[in-house]
């Protein structure tokens, strides 16, 4: 072979190599630099869709938030209120039959879910890990639930969908083959929202 042409060919191959990593690079960064903006909201609805049956959605405006997952057994909520440093552990469930109605009062609200949205962390923080990612991870373009996303695969079926349009994440494959669809909704919470559930109807428990 023409040694021109062989040069040729070996310079168009790093070219698009280096192209194709810039690529993922840009992505990688859009979406860690994206859902860090997203993450300081405080006005947003989230909801998971998982799989095996379990629906988790969070709500906040402003100081309180609502947490609340669904199951088989029933549903437990997780209340917060940082005006009055109030939260509550609410569960509504069946155990072997038996139906339990409880209502947990805490002030440490600090390790409670439902303070910002969630989605999947890749571990890439600078440029350096964005591009150590980009090697070792594969992106391409897929159609998730009718969502035009970015397909990022981290490891045989652990895959992360991005929203090519804003950058959220939608959906998440992992190692046991649980598909997570998330729907995530920003600035239209109403008081309403995250109100504090009637709980006449529960056992009151203080935990101080």
């Amino acid at each position: 072979m023409n040694k021109k042409i062989l040069f040729f060919i070996i310079f168009i191959i790093i070219i698009s190599f280096i192209g194709n990593l810039a690529r993922k690079t840009y992505i990688i960064y859009k979406y860690d630099k994206q859902m860090k903006e997203y993450s300081q909201i405080t006005n947003f609805h989230q909801k998971y869709k998982i799989s095996n049956n379990i629906e988790i959605e969070t709500w906040r405006k402003d100081n309180i938030s609502l947490y609340k997952r669904s199951s088989e057994d029933g549903t437990r909520l997780i209340y917060k209120d940082y005006n009055q440093n109030i939260g509550w552990i609410i569960s509504d469930i069946q155990i072997n039959g038996k139906e339990i109605k409880s209502a947990t009062k805490v002030n440490d609200l600090e390790n409670l879910l439902g303070s910002s949205i969630l989605y999947n962390e890749l571990g890439a923080h600078n440029i350096g890990q964005y591009i150590q990612l980009a090697f070792t991870s594969s992106i391409s373009s897929q159609n998730f639930y009718g969502i035009k996303c970015y397909e990022i695969k981290l490891s045989d079926n652990n895959f992360t969908y991005i929203n090519k349009n804003n950058y959220l994440c939608t959906g998440i494959t992992n190692n046991n083959n649980t598909t997570i669809l998330i729907e995530s909704s920003f600035n239209d919470i109403t008081d309403e929202n995250v109100a504090l559930p009637d709980l006449s109807n529960f056992e009151i428990i203080e935990n101080n």
